[in-house]
């Protein structure tokens, strides 16, 4: 069973997600259009939250049992770490065999990069979201044992006040120890909206009325951040999210999952289409980086041709190569199905 909003919202986001690193290498000194978008595209993640407690929300059933358990975390912590690694070592050999094309755009081909990134050193930078992600997972079978005791509003209370201090003062400790507890707001935040959805309420009126009370919130943070003298632009208020960051998330997440009710998103063609980015979104996570590289890498050959090329280029070559590597998966289990 698939939720065609929750894949509409995945493949915004993974593309919001490509358009915000091309963004950066096309930054400059100067506040312009670009610069505008490239922060306000940043409540993408918030998207790939509420994606992915949404869809765990499907098969909680497995989570009865002790053993039932520890065979979803085997299974679900897998599908997050086996890509990544793959992703490290693919990476790294570019770099390595042609460096006149990889530059690794911060990453390193060394070995003592290589190991602090495979245990996720909060001195690599590139391991932060399959981290959180790993967080997210381990935390889940407790808040649905909580919700099952009827008890979620215990971690609420509690993850609610983390969010409260974070937001005044971001602990003296490195983000990569308890960013997924303010993230873990979102996490619950699916757990409402699957459960309004199941109940068969007037989802679309809860959607407007989270993006409501999340413009209403951060219009008003906003005006408390300009007297406070705090940044303003989201990046700076996302490791770890605070209130402002997480009220712009929220209502723009609640304005793209209403719009992807819209009929127009509801034809076959168009389904299929953000259906497959949605499928494939964490592995275009990893492939966009290296062709990011590449297309940055090569401005030394051809020179830079502006946002909106690069855009283009990094989106149709990352998903050229994710439909390459599928094939070749697909290729390659058919032939072993007619061997055995």
């Amino acid at each position: 069973m698939r939720f065609k909003h929750i894949d509409f919202l995945r493949a915004v986001s993974i593309i919001g997600v490509i358009a915000i690193h091309v963004l950066y290498y096309n930054l400059t000194s100067k506040v312009n259009i670009i610069t505008e978008m490239w922060d306000y595209l940043h409540f993408v993640v918030t998207g790939f939250v509420l994606c992915s407690g949404y869809v765990l929300l499907r098969k909680t059933d497995t989570l009865e049992t002790f053993k039932g358990t520890l065979g979803w975390y085997k299974k679900r912590l897998m599908r997050l770490i086996i890509p990544y690694y793959v992703y490290l070592i693919a990476h790294i050999a570019l770099i390595s065999l042609f460096p006149n094309f990889f530059s690794g755009l911060g990453v390193k081909a060394n070995s003592n990069y290589f190991f602090q990134a495979l245990l996720f050193s909060n001195s690599v930078s590139i391991g932060w979201l399959p981290l959180l992600f790993i967080q997210l997972t381990i935390l889940f079978p407790f808040l649905i044992f909580l919700l099952r005791k009827n008890l979620l509003y215990i971690y609420l209370i509690f993850s609610l006040v983390i969010t409260f201090l974070v937001t005044i003062k971001p602990f003296p400790l490195h983000y990569f120890w308890y960013m997924f507890i303010p993230w873990s707001l979102i996490t619950l935040l699916a757990i409402y909206l699957y459960n309004v959805e199941k109940s068969k309420l007037n989802f679309s009126r809860h959607l407007l009325f989270l993006a409501i009370a999340g413009g209403v919130a951060f219009a008003a943070l906003s005006f408390l951040w300009i007297s406070l003298h705090k940044p303003m632009y989201l990046i700076d208020n996302k490791y770890p999210p605070n209130f402002y960051y997480l009220s712009y998330g929220i209502s723009v997440t609640a304005i793209i999952l209403y719009i992807g009710k819209f009929s127009i998103f509801l034809r076959k063609g168009i389904i299929s289409f953000y259906t497959y980015i949605s499928k494939n979104s964490y592995s275009l996570y990893f492939i966009h980086y290296i062709v990011l590289d590449f297309v940055v890498s090569s401005r030394k050959f051809i020179g830079q041709h502006g946002a909106i090329i690069d855009l283009t280029s990094v989106v149709l070559l990352s998903l050229f190569i994710s439909y390459l590597i599928n094939l070749a998966s697909k290729t390659t289990k058919v032939s072993i199905a007619n061997n055995s």
